[in-house]
């Protein structure tokens, strides 16, 4: 919808549509944003339920201010998913490209920081290669490291 205000076109902004009933049981609140690309993605259909649970419980913590420092703690995560699953969700989401490790915390005592990443765009092409994480989670540290498949 274009207005005139004193001769200058201003487009103006569409109204606030309530939520419909299937979609939430409040009529206005926060939603998470997915899109339509990556949920199509090889690197999305690549991930099990419960990373894409996971995914979701995180995407939910970010509200557009700092995508590099989102914490999960493993009692947060308790909520969702058991631990052994919770670490087995985030070295998915790692290999597939959704996250990256910012800060280990596990010799600290804090909790892990992890940040967006871009990177499952080029999943099959780039894929992350994890140490054997179910014996070396706490020991190893996660650098950049990625093979090319040609």
């Amino acid at each position: 919808m274009i207005e005139l205000v004193k001769g200058v076109e201003r487009v103006s902004r569409k109204k606030n549509v309530p939520f419909k009933a299937f979609e939430s049981s409040k009529q206005k609140g926060n939603y998470t944003r997915i899109m339509d690309d990556m949920q199509t993605s090889p690197a999305w259909r690549a991930l099990k339920g419960t990373s894409v649970k996971v995914y979701i419980y995180m995407k939910r913590k970010y509200r557009g201010t700092t995508p590099e420092n989102i914490s999960l703690t493993y009692n947060e995560a308790s909520k969702i998913v058991n631990r052994n699953t919770f670490i087995n969700c985030i070295c998915d989401l790692i290999v597939c490209g959704f996250i990256e490790i910012t800060r280990e915390g596990g010799k600290t005592r804090n909790c892990n920081i992890f940040k967006f990443s871009d990177q499952w765009k080029y999943y099959p092409q780039n894929e992350y290669i994890l140490p054997s994480y179910k014996k070396d989670y706490k020991k190893t540290s996660y650098k950049k490291n990625f093979k090319n498949k040609e």
